[in-house]
């Protein structure tokens, strides 16, 4: 049997110094932060996250911040930290990378994920304004030099039309991308998009990419309003699925619909949406950090799980934020 998984972002913060992407949340935020360290998520709920999504089989899709919202050595630090949990190395999405970003980060992570997000560069400049698309460009070509691998992120129903499919396919190509990250626009309340695509168009996108590239890696995002598409998102091609809030809904209806869907496919889902087990803190013991980061650690793993434990669970944390 075809197996996939839920793969999960891991947000460190909701800071961005660029907040004008129009369809983001950040930019309903724009100007209201003025200390981008009092908008970033502890460090400790960050590691507790780190090990839930361990311990139920939960794939980390990539760890991102908003562009300067960490000093190099801050996201470093956070890095290591992530990677002694997990015992792997992930992607990062950090905005645009220097080459000496990459070196110091290299340990650490397995590839770059640039958020390329319109890939009709033309439509993109009206969306994106202030983030470019030639760093991300630079970035790819350094993490190739570095033997890194490259992702990237693209959302549909901003403003591109199926006939820029050949575009991304292109981009794909000459960029030796590894990983799509591909999602429907979930619309923000305070953004101009009021509705995301069609499920048919969202589809094609998947349908056609796949065709293009019968090995390439695709993480396809479903919200937890989206849940009844997923044996059709891996029909269409995906590799596996994100975007939906697992801890938020575990051990929920939404959950039995997601293992449910995974079935109607025809796959075995690798990733444990309901039936919590019991963690075992000897890990968290282990860690190299002082033991009041530890303690805090476990406190937040008990303030996450406990509430997984019931069907009707609700979040706990705002320190989540809306990937939780």
């Amino acid at each position: 049997m075809r197996q996939t998984w839920f793969e999960r972002a891991i947000f460190l913060s909701w800071y961005c110094s660029t907040p004008d992407c129009k369809f983001c949340y950040m930019s309903t935020m724009k100007g209201r932060i003025k200390d981008p360290k009092k908008a970033r998520r502890s460090l400790a709920s960050v590691l507790a996250e780190a090990f839930i999504a361990k311990k139920l089989g939960w794939k980390i899709e990539f760890i991102t911040a908003g562009t300067k919202s960490f000093s190099d050595d801050e996201m470093l630090t956070v890095l290591k930290s992530i990677s002694e949990i997990t015992q792997e190395k992930h992607f990062l999405n950090f905005g645009a990378l220097t080459e000496s970003q990459i070196k110091l980060f290299q340990p650490y992570i397995k590839g770059y994920c640039g958020t390329v997000e319109c890939i009709n560069l033309e439509k993109r400049r009206e969306i994106c304004p202030s983030k470019p698309i030639e760093p991300i460009i630079s970035s790819f070509k350094i993490a190739e030099k570095h033997n890194l691998e490259r992702a990237m992120t693209i959302v549909i129903g901003i403003g591109e039309t199926e006939d820029d499919i050949p575009l991304l396919v292109n981009f794909i190509r000459e960029h030796k991308i590894t990983k799509l990250i591909i999602y429907a626009l979930n619309p923000i309340k305070g953004t101009s998009y009021k509705k995301g695509p069609e499920k048919e168009y969202y589809l094609k996108w998947i349908r056609e990419i796949r065709n293009a590239y019968p090995e390439l890696y695709i993480v396809a995002g479903m919200g937890s309003s989206r849940t009844g598409i997923l044996h059709n998102l891996l029909d269409a091609g995906a590799t596996s699925f994100t975007k939906f809030p697992a801890i938020k809904f575990f051990n929920s209806e939404k959950a039995e619909e997601i293992e449910h869907e995974c079935r109607i496919a025809g796959y075995s889902l690798n990733s444990s949406m309901s039936g919590l087990p019991e963690f075992s803190f000897e890990e968290i013991d282990m860690l190299n950090v002082d033991s009041n980061l530890k303690n805090q650690i476990k406190g937040k793993i008990q303030s996450y799980s406990l509430p997984m434990k019931s069907p009707s669970c609700k979040d706990l944390s705002r320190e989540a934020t809306q990937q939780l």
